[in-house]
Parts: C-alpha cells; structure tokens; sequence
C-alpha cells in the first residue's frame, strides 16, 4: 500500500460505489479512488491534483443557491401574508352555522350508529389500533374525504384518531378523561381548564387554549358540554360541543380582551369531539373523532395553507392521543 495512504481522508461514495479520497501534498490537493476493506484503505490509485470546478459548475452552483434563496423569500412572504390575513377580522355569517350544525348533527349519527354496531369494538380498526400500539403508534385519518371540507362561509376540519393502550382499565381510563381542572397537566395546548357544572353524566367546562402553528397563534376561552354514555360496565363514549368560543387579544396581560364570538380571526369558531373507550385484551380501545369550523382560506393562499392545515390537523389528533395515553398510563402507575 502507498504511504500516502495514511493521508488518505474518504470523502464521499457515489452512485458507482467507488470511494473517492484526497490527500495533500506541499499544499496541493490530489483527489483520487480507493478500496476499502472493513473500513480500512487498501490500495490507493494513482492521485492527481483536484480540478478546479469549471465555469459552468460555478454557474449550476449559483442557480441552486438563488433557487434556495427564492424558496425561502417566498416561504417568508407567505408566512406574512398568512399572518396579516388571520389578524384581520371575519365574520361567522349565519349560514355558515346552519352548514355547520347540519354537518355536526349528521356526523353525530354516524358516530352513534357506528359504535352501536356489534362488534364495533373488536373489529378491524380496533384490531389495528391494538396492534399498533404495541409499537408505540397512534393511527390517524380524515374522518371523511381528505379531512378539510367547504361549506358556505367557511371550512369544517373533521379527523379521527385511535390507538389502544395496553395494561390498564376502563375506570382508570375514565377517571383521566372526566378530572378536567386536571387538564393542564395532560394536555399541552390547555393553559386552563375550570369544571363549571356536573350533574350526573354532563360537565359543563371552560378552558384556555393556545394554540401555535405554521407562524399563526391564538388563544381561545372555550366553554363545551360533554355528556358521558356508559351502554355497559366495559364501555364508555362522550359527546363534546362547544357552547361559546371567544378569542383573545393580549392574553394574559393588563390589556386582555376577549373578542366577539363569531367576530374574530375566524381561527376556530364551533368545535365538537366524539370519544369512545372499550375495555378489551388486557387494556383499553380509544378512539377520538374532533370536527372544527374555521373561516375560508384566502384564495390566493390557499395551496400555501391547506397542506399545512391538513398536517395539523392529523398531528393534533395524533398529539392529543399520546398525551392522553400518558396521562392514563401515569394513572394506572405504569
């Protein structure tokens, strides 16, 4: 082996699956191939000093680089027209809300009608869900079409999530899922979390959530209605509705002001929730269905933020269902 070997530092291995090196040599660098065997060099062709990139290389270079440039400037000149188009103030029309309230109801009997199947809870996005949480995985999917719909006014977000988890009960489960001046301590986004009323099965509650994402932020105040249906002693499910959404301004500060309902930036403006949980195999079933309205996005934006929206929405579901599965592991001590 040459003893410029030792000097030899590997650089890369291309698509033809030879080793280039280079070595220096009174200030020159050679550039040449070389073999490997078990990661040592072996044999050294014959070196030769390294060519210097021509004019056209330099000129490839260039373009990448202002393309780079480009697609930056251009993500940043979105950002900011996202930005100013979210501050800026919509309206919640009335009917945007009977198309909500519409949507809401008939998914509402979908939920039902879909649970109260037998078998509904053993088959195969149960099974699924069982499987997969053994790898530590949540599955998540548009609850109908690519998950953003349109209606008049506005856009509703519809995404269902589910995942198992195993060694614990159906009460510890529960008990998690009810204790909601807990919230904070689960579940990121929740700031606050007040139980106003409990009577029997229905909790009335108000929350604070922040929420950040794609250069967009909001805080909201949040007041739902859940109800608790219990068929059987190894099945739960919950109806979530939101009774008022208000949004801040300054929150937090001496200046705080809760804005308009219906009269904001239209960043969230009716939500609901279906949740079900099913005692089975040595631990419990969860599934979570979240359905949200929010105002159109600006048309000219559109291809920029629907992508984005889409993701968020599938990683909200997907976050809050981790959170929660913490949060009933940490219950049942393990």
């Amino acid at each position: 082996m040459p003893e410029t070997a030792s000097l030899v530092t590997v650089l890369a291995l291309p698509r033809s699956g030879v080793p280039i090196a280079r070595t220096v040599r009174d200030g020159v660098v050679f550039a040449g191939r070389v073999a490997l065997t078990r990661g040592n060099v072996t044999h050294l062709s014959a070196l030769e000093p390294a060519k210097p990139a021509s004019e056209a290389e330099h000129q490839t270079r260039e373009r990448l680089a202002r393309g780079r440039v480009t697609r930056i400037r251009c993500g940043i000149a979105c950002a900011v027209l996202l930005c100013a188009t979210f501050v800026a103030a919509a309206d919640l029309l009335e009917e945007t809300e009977r198309a909500f309230d519409g949507y809401a109801e008939q998914a509402t009997q979908s939920f039902l009608e879909r649970i109260r199947e037998p078998g509904s809870a053993t088959g195969s996005t149960a099974s699924r869900a069982t499987a997969g949480s053994r790898a530590g995985e949540v599955l998540a999917r548009p609850a109908r079409e690519d998950g953003i719909m349109t209606i008049p006014g506005g856009l509703v977000h519809h995404w269902v999530g589910s995942t198992f988890i195993a060694g614990v009960s159906l009460e510890e489960a529960l008990d998690v899922s009810s204790r909601y001046n807990d919230y904070p301590a689960v579940y990121k986004p929740i700031v606050a979390s007040t139980l106003l009323s409990h009577e029997g099965n229905i909790y009335r509650v108000q929350m604070r959530i922040k929420e950040s994402a794609a250069g967009l932020s909001a805080v909201l105040d949040v007041i739902s209605r859940v109800q608790y249906f219990r068929p059987d002693n190894r099945s739960v499910y919950s109806i979530s509705t939101s009774e008022e959404i208000r949004e801040l301004r300054d929150a937090g500060t001496a200046k705080e002001r809760k804005l308009s309902p219906g009269h904001d930036s239209g960043y969230l403006w009716r939500a609901a929730a279906f949740t079900r949980m099913v005692e089975r195999d040595g631990g419990v079933f969860v599934e979570m269905e979240t359905i949200g309205l929010t105002r159109r996005f600006p048309t000219f934006l559109g291809w920029f933020i629907e992508p984005v929206a889409r993701r968020l929405g599938r990683s909200s579901v997907e976050r809050s269902l981790q959170e929660f599965t913490s949060a009933v592991r940490t219950r049942a001590g393990g």
